[in-house]
């Protein structure tokens, strides 16, 4: 169970959201929250309650039912063996929780590791852990509570130490000398809190080592004027300093500042007052740079329409930019610019765990399925329509949304190349350049252009995809839940089973099935330390049972897949020594299966086959029996007859077992077995496929301008 805070107050049990009631419900949760594992005496969460307000005859009733409400609703799931965390405790109650489980409690942990490092002289760790703490905001702390007219003290005190951990992570940027990056949230956070002193220091900072020091002067003279009016204060002596040295270009101005020594190092000047306006504070997300793809779409329109009014061509065009946008969002990229009828789209760089590769052709999919969509296909225009696609490959500075629900934003010389290569497509192509073509030629097809730089015309896909685009992030998260909710079936109930994911896009299941690891490995719930995830094991053309074997132990012993073969055995040696008793069970294990670690070794002789597979299977009944064992298999569709019988028998072996078995295809797969899995008694099959056309809304606007700027003659 998970409670966020920081934003609209939400629980999720088993990353399912709670929903939690009306506000009397929510207001006392978040009261107890607020004092985790401390017990709220009656009288205090009464008065919190109706704060402000005429408390009523009936408010302690009102209270109870609130309290009962809510146990009922953190209730744990049925079969769980965790206690309701609401209590009812003399004088009062208490929300008994790991604090590791309340992002608030994560948020402060975060900042104390951030300041620590940022006195001890460690400036970029320092960034580093108060950038992913403020990440954790999504708004004002419990912002559902304070629509809603509450005011405790304590939100104000939690909004100040959001402010106070910003300046730090201020403070650790400009000793990085990162103060470029750092500029434009410096400048909003000024306007919003004019009386921060310690902020207004750091502004004037930056903007002299980018050397603007005659905006550095006007911040002063802004922060003075606020002070006198609003406080009848002159600046700090620090603040005073800050304006000499930079009137006087004092060297010290443009080094490194040494680091600050704790809080005592903070302006003494008085805290500015609560405003109305304090939430327009913008969590700060600095700029990484991050291996993405980048798509440059451009539709014209033609000559047909050239007699049309102005107003209508104005329509097309923007209805047009509309399902780009619209279609870019819904395939798996996020619109980092626009300029007229061109739209800049970014595939991956949202978080450490993207695949470079598989961001590669979700972006070339997303380029075919526009064209496919504007204009019926590569070739003339279709109804005046003109779509020229370029893709590009590389490193670029990826700057996060300084906002929830905001925009990324992707700068660097690749946007530059792709804007060099669109001018130089095709009508109806798409151009790549080379690190998209290698990333990508196992799923689409190329033609070669000549030239300097080498381009690439995509050509289409191979036989049996269909081309298909990649599924949208919703889609992809609704099926996980269902996987996910699959898994714990097995572990709570301690039977076997196979899912298999058909796929057309590879990169579709690659990104369902690394998402699935990091829920199960990462996540609350079942997972962790608690439960066996192996990293996804590829089927190439060729393999046989030994081959799949081998990979599935060597990635039991050796996850990372870094360690050399003598590595992984010393790790098997430990396994057996783990999971078996009975010495003579390990020796017997340890002369079965030692081999298959062994790359070189070839699949076992005949009269040797079956002990070799009695003794697999007990492995891994062994290793699911210590604790519950996730198997991923990737590319099924290119194995043989006796492994694709091997794999589908791996689960139905068990009778009672928390193994479970996930295998990703192609859906042609079904072609070669059309019986695949039926019949097993625990065997789920999930399909991906993105919706085959844009929104029926989005496309009826765009062709009725269509029709109205182009009219049948």
């Amino acid at each position: 169970m998970r409670f966020r805070m920081l934003g609209p107050l939400e629980v999720t049990i088993s990353h399912r959201p709670v929903d939690l009631g009306g506000f009397k419900q929510r207001a006392a949760l978040g009261y107890l929250l607020l004092h985790l594992n401390q017990v709220v005496p009656t009288s205090r969460l009464l008065g919190a309650m109706w704060s402000g307000r005429d408390t009523p005859t009936t408010a302690r009733k009102i209270l109870q039912n609130a309290i009962w409400s809510l146990r009922r609703t953190l209730s744990p799931p049925e079969g769980a063996d965790a206690a309701v965390p609401l209590l009812t405790q003399a004088p009062g109650y208490v929300i008994k929780a790991d604090p590791a489980h309340v992002d608030l409690y994560t948020f402060h942990d975060q900042v104390k590791k951030g300041q620590d490092h940022l006195s001890a002289g460690a400036p970029a760790a320092a960034a580093g852990l108060l950038r992913d703490a403020l990440a954790l905001w999504r708004g004002p702390v419990l912002a559902d509570l304070a629509e809603a007219g509450v005011n405790w003290p304590e939100l104000t005190t939690l909004q100040n130490a959001r402010l106070d951990a910003m300046e730090d992570y201020f403070e650790a940027e400009l000793q990085c000398g990162r103060h470029a990056a750092i500029l434009g949230d410096l400048e909003a956070m000024v306007e919003a809190h004019p009386l921060r002193e310690r902020t207004c220091g750091k502004l004037m900072r930056a903007l002299y080592r980018c050397g603007r020091q005659a905006e550095a002067l006007r911040v002063y003279d802004r922060a003075r004027s606020a002070l006198v009016e609003d406080l009848g204060l002159e600046p700090s002596h620090e603040l005073r300093d800050l304006q000499r040295a930079i009137l006087t270009h004092a060297p010290g101005l443009l080094a490194d500042p040494p680091a600050v020594r704790g809080p005592a190092a903070r302006s003494a000047a008085p805290a500015a007052p609560a405003r109305a306006e304090e939430p327009r504070a913008r969590p700060v997300r600095a700029a990484r740079r991050r291996r993405v793809s980048v798509l440059l779409v451009c539709s014209q329109l033609g000559q047909a329409f050239d007699d049309a009014a102005a107003e209508v061509v104005d329509e097309v065009i923007e209805d047009t930019t509309a399902l780009v946008r619209e279609q870019l969002e819904r395939l798996g990229g996020t619109v980092a610019a626009q300029m007229g009828a061109v739209i800049l789209g970014l595939f991956g760089g949202h978080g450490e765990g993207d695949e470079p590769d598989e961001s590669a052709e979700r972006a070339v999919r997303c380029a075919m399925a526009l064209r496919d969509c504007l204009t019926g296909g590569p070739g003339p225009l279709a109804r005046g329509l003109a779509v020229r696609s370029a893709v590009v490959t590389g490193e670029a500075v990826v700057r996060p949304p300084a906002e929830e629900g905001g925009a990324y934003s992707v700068n660097g010389a690749l946007v530059d190349d792709c804007q060099f290569l669109l001018p130089q497509v095709p009508v109806g192509g798409i151009l790549t350049c080379d690190r998209t073509r290698e990333a990508t030629r196992h799923a689409i097809a190329y033609r070669e252009i000549r030239g300097t730089p080498v381009r690439w015309l995509v050509d289409g896909v191979p036989a049996g995809d269909g081309g298909a685009p990649p599924v949208p992030e919703a889609a992809l998260q609704r099926e996980l839940g269902l996987l996910h909710g699959l898994f714990l079936r097995t572990v709570h109930r301690s039977l076997p089973h196979l899912v298999t994911v058909l796929s057309g896009v590879d990169a579709d299941r690659t990104r369902l099935l690394t998402q699935f690891r990091r829920m199960v490995t990462e996540g609350d719930g079942p997972g962790g330390d608690a439960v066996r995830c192996l990293p996804c094991v590829r089927v190439e053309p060729g393999d046989d049972e030994h081959a799949l074997r081998r990979a599935i132990l060597r990635a039991y012993c050796d996850p990372s897949g870094a360690e050399p073969p003598g590595a992984a055995r010393r790790r098997f040696e430990e396994s057996l020594e783990r999971l078996v008793g009975s010495a003579a069970e390990r020796d017997w294990l340890r002369a079965a299966l030692r081999s298959s670690l062994n790359e070189a070794n070839a699949a076992p002789s005949p009269d040797r086959a079956r002990e070799v597979d009695t003794a697999w299977r007990r492995f891994l009944e062994l290793a699911a029996a210590h604790r519950p064992l996730v198997v991923a298999v990737d590319g099924l569709h290119q194995a043989g007859g006796s492994l694709l019988a091997a794999v589908e028998n791996l689960a139905e072996s068990f009778a009672e077992l928390p193994l479970f078995v996930v295998v990703g295809a192609r859906p042609d797969l079904l072609v070669r077995r059309p019986d695949w899995a039926g019949g097993k008694q625990h065997a789920t099959t999930i399909t991906l496929s993105a919706p085959s056309g844009p929104p029926g809304a989005a496309m009826t606007r765009l062709l009725g301008s269509l029709d109205r700027a182009t009219p049948s003659r």
